[in-house]
């Protein structure tokens, strides 16, 4: 068996695709990534027990994504991270959030249909500027899963 090689922070990549060309621009300006995966599960209560008889999925939470770094003149929030402006909001499309690692170059997370949500920044003296921005996506894939629900799932119309 190949030895392991675990993935430091000084190795990762974050690129966000552009969804109407598809193409993919690595942002510089994340120094942290974070994301998250929650499922929905619920306790089974039945009559004459006291604790729950079982527990169920539901369903699953967005995943939410927090990215974190500095600030670049010129590289704003609106810009580079993809967060849309007031007037854009009903036709901003969807962006696809990518991690590679930077040594092997294999695509380790592959957060899909995200919109950013909200940022902040923080400016103090003697210090740079950081930036935090957060992002909530529909599903996250890693190297050995997709997960993309089943070909009978239910999904919205499509408006014309």
């Amino acid at each position: 068996m190949p030895p392991t090689t675990p993935v430091t922070g000084a190795r990762a990549k974050v690129y966000i695709a552009d969804p109407n060309t598809g193409k993919a621009e690595l942002i510089g300006i994340f120094n942290s990534v974070s994301l998250g995966l929650t499922y929905d599960v619920q306790p089974v209560y039945i009559l004459g027990r006291f604790g729950p008889a079982a527990s169920v999925y539901t369903g699953q939470e967005p995943v939410s994504v927090q990215c974190g770094g500095f600030r670049v003149v010129g590289a704003g929030v609106h810009l580079m991270a993809r967060m849309p402006n007031v007037k854009d909001l009903l036709t901003h499309e969807y962006i696809q959030i990518v991690v590679h690692d930077r040594q092997s170059g294999k695509k380790l997370h592959v957060v899909n249909e995200c919109r950013p949500v909200s940022y902040s920044t923080t400016i103090s003296a003697r210090d740079i500027e950081q930036i935090n921005i957060t992002y909530i996506g529909l599903r996250v894939d890693d190297e050995s899963t997709a997960l993309a629900e089943s070909a009978d799932a239910s999904t919205l119309p499509v408006v014309p």
